[in-house]
């Protein structure tokens, strides 16, 4: 993982919208818990699986991997809980590992029930404000947008790349008020 240097002055973590690396969450994880923050982890995971009591990082054939306890006789491994409790998980893991830098999510809603969408975003601000990360996130969803809208408000700008007239390719950057009217009109702006 890299560090910020001379060179690099922020760290920037990227979180692809296909994967991931078990392993590196786990390390992330130990590293979270040491600053004995592991509890906001699993309050934000909270949102998928209310059972959630706690979240550990246990290494089976060598490979250290995220157990989650939901009550049951033993521990369950983070990935059977459902794609969405690791998508989120991954997503604030690398919020908590890039303070005071950006982490940039590619499909931010992918594996996330379109319904608690805005109980995520909210986790994805609590967690960023906390680090002082800049979050960078696509999406191709209208209700993603949405529910990043009704969790942000004024905190949330979308910038959309569009072509003119000569075919150059511009930004177009909305912020509160642009956005709150394409979500009510319903205007593609993703």
């Amino acid at each position: 993982m890299a560090t910020p240097s001379s060179e690099n002055p922020f760290l920037a973590i990227f979180v692809s919208s296909r994967g991931g690396n078990s392993i590196e969450d786990a390390t992330r994880l130990g590293d979270l818990r040491r600053r004995k923050q592991g509890s906001l982890l699993v309050d934000a995971l909270k949102i998928m699986e209310p059972r959630l009591q706690a979240l550990e990082e246990n290494s089976v054939a060598g490979y250290p991997m995220i157990w989650g306890d939901i009550g049951l006789s033993e521990l369950v491994p983070l990935s059977m809980m459902g794609e969405g409790m690791t998508r989120i998980a991954r997503i604030l893991l690398a919020i908590s590992t890039a303070a005071g830098g950006v982490v940039m999510v590619d499909e931010v809603e992918n594996g996330i029930h379109y319904s608690v969408l805005q109980k995520v975003w909210s986790a994805i601000a609590a967690a960023a404000e906390r680090a002082q990360v800049q979050i960078f996130a696509t999406t191709h969803s209208f209700e993603c947008m949405a529910a990043a809208h009704k969790a942000l408000g004024d905190k949330l700008m979308i910038h959309r790349i569009e072509q003119d007239k000569e075919g150059k390719n511009h930004c177009v950057t909305l912020e509160e008020e642009g956005i709150a009217a394409a979500v009510r009109h319903g205007f593609e702006v993703r």
